[in-house]
């Protein structure tokens, strides 16, 4: 197993350690990025020199006990970008699909998802889920139709004992695989994934749909994988809480613009929205 350092606090307004953790987050501070935090939480720990990526060469600061420490000054430069991306993006309407399977991350993702209502995948991710998308809402609309029986005891009378426990493993395997994804209709306009090796099937489903991939870029992830990245640790717990959290607080802020500007009748320039993470610039819109 790699052996990689893990956070020891998270960056918190008011430094409050115990919020981020915490199961109740409807209440928690508004996440910030800033390099204070990101030492504390030990996203500048990359993972051992042999299991580097080289094309992460530049956005790392060197070696310490043959662990590759990454440049933090890269992921302050990157993480603004990104976060007006995510921003501008939910203020025109687009949902951010949140991916992250590995035991690190779970946990995290459903409560962060959760908390500002955005579709998300946790558990494992299943072949076809941006794919076949079709296939899938047949699955979810099946688990609906169990929800209603199991849950309505006029219409579980009519099913015997047997019957009720096969539904019920039915509907738990499904809520498993599926529970975070009932409510997404249609493709989201960004996915958003903790780690692009771990979650290669979901990165390869959303560059075939052409629908843009944000992700953490630890030092043997290949930056290739992902439209848009955020070089940081990918496996402390403390570090993926930040940014997780901090996304969440992004799509917020995006429901939020968007609340404002339909009171107001402001229509938002779409010529403006949407740059690419390295080369702003150019003021080339990634989705149109």
């Amino acid at each position: 197993m790699e052996q990689k350092t893990t956070a020891v606090a998270s960056g918190i307004e008011n430094n409050d350690k115990e919020a981020l953790g915490s199961q109740e987050n409807k209440n928690r501070e508004k996440i910030i990025i800033n390099k204070q935090f990101l030492l504390e939480s030990g996203a500048h720990f990359g993972h051992r020199t042999k299991d580097w990526h080289p094309k992460t060469l530049k956005y790392l600061y060197g070696t310490h006990n043959q662990i590759h420490i990454i440049n933090l000054f890269e992921t302050l430069k990157a993480w603004p970008k990104v976060r007006k991306l995510i921003v501008n993006s939910v203020a025109t309407g687009m949902d951010i699909l949140f991916v992250g399977t590995k035991r690190q991350a779970s946990e995290i993702i459903k409560r962060e998802a959760e908390y500002c209502g955005q579709p998300y995948v946790d558990k494992k991710w299943k072949g076809g889920t941006l794919t076949n998308l079709k296939t899938m809402r047949k699955r979810i609309d099946y688990l609906s139709k169990l929800d209603k029986i199991l849950n309505n005891p006029e219409k579980s009378k009519r099913y015997v004992k047997k019957e009720l426990l096969n539904m019920q493993k039915q509907r738990d395997k499904l809520e498993y695989m599926l529970g975070g994804i009932k409510n997404m209709n249609c493709y989201p306009g960004l996915v958003f994934v903790v780690d692009t090796r771990k979650e290669r099937t979901a990165v390869l489903e959303a560059k075939k749909l052409g629908i843009p991939v944000i992700s953490l870029l630890d030092s043997n992830c290949n930056p290739e994988d992902a439209d848009f990245f955020i070089p940081a640790n990918d496996d402390a717990i403390k570090t993926l809480g930040l940014f997780i959290g901090a996304v969440a607080d992004a799509v917020i802020e995006g429901k939020q613009l968007a609340a404002q500007r339909q009171q107001t009748g402001e229509e938002m320039d779409t010529s403006q929205l949407l740059y690419g993470v390295e080369d702003t610039d150019n003021k080339q819109p990634i989705v149109e």
